[in-house]
């Protein structure tokens, strides 16, 4: 399966289809490339599948040009064995981001990652997951490298007339080199600190008559020198 995707705001009078226009009369673009090969192997109840996505954005802003690009290739595996799925994710990229006022923020990060779970499914209306992702990741204009392990589970119910529920644990443990508190760090750490790290979540649905809808979430984390930061939301959604 091929998709090619292309949104583009120019300046009036240049030509919508040239690629080589200047920065200047571009305003903003955002362009996706994705190519996906799946091979079902319906009698071993095997799934493979390849993914390539080249995907990127530049904005015309009011200090420069802005631009950001993710390209990577991921191989995905899944196994059914009675009630349980097996999956195995690998990718591998490179993601950057340029800026031409704020240098200083500039990164061209290359990664690995690979995601193993087992869902094991309960009955009709619950499962359980059990996940373990190690990555990989370098910054190849900057001295910010990291190793990172997690080991987390799931547990998941839904039924049409009580609605969902899901709560979510992760620990995470980050071995990190470089800059901390910066806008490469933040990136690359993806929000998270060096060191351990643990992460919860709770999510519940409910719905509460034929056209309301209440959503409950709450969410923790605790790093080895943070405070525990709680958050947490309410809404109500009405379907017409």
């Amino acid at each position: 399966r091929f998709k090619f995707k292309l949104n583009r705001e120019i300046n009036s009078g240049a030509n919508y289809f040239n690629f080589n226009i200047p920065d200047s009369t571009l305003i903003t673009q955002n362009k996706s490339l994705k190519n996906r090969f799946a091979f079902n192997l319906s009698k071993y109840q095997m799934q493979i599948a390849y993914t390539f996505i080249n995907s990127g954005t530049k904005n015309l802003l009011i200090n420069g040009i802005d631009i950001r690009k993710n390209i990577f290739h991921s191989v995905e595996f899944n196994k059914t064995i009675k009630n349980f799925i097996i999956a195995n994710i690998f990718k591998s990229g490179n993601k950057k981001y340029k800026s031409e006022y704020f240098s200083g923020n500039n990164f061209s990060v290359n990664y690995i990652a690979n995601n193993t779970s087992i869902n094991f499914k309960i009955d009709k209306k619950s499962n359980i997951k059990s996940n373990i992702i190690f990555k990989n990741k370098i910054n190849l204009i900057g001295e910010e490298k990291l190793i990172s392990y997690t080991a987390g589970g799931e547990y998941r119910f839904s039924s049409v007339n009580k609605g969902s529920f899901q709560v979510n644990f992760n620990f995470v443990k980050i071995n990190y080199i470089g800059k901390t508190n910066t806008a490469v760090s933040y990136e690359i750490l993806e929000g998270l600190l060096p060191g351990k790290n643990f992460l919860w979540s709770v999510l519940w649905y409910k719905k509460l008559t034929k056209y309301l809808q209440l959503e409950l979430n709450y969410s923790g984390r605790k790093s080895d020198t943070g405070k525990i930061i709680h958050t947490g939301g309410m809404s109500i959604r009405a379907f017409f």
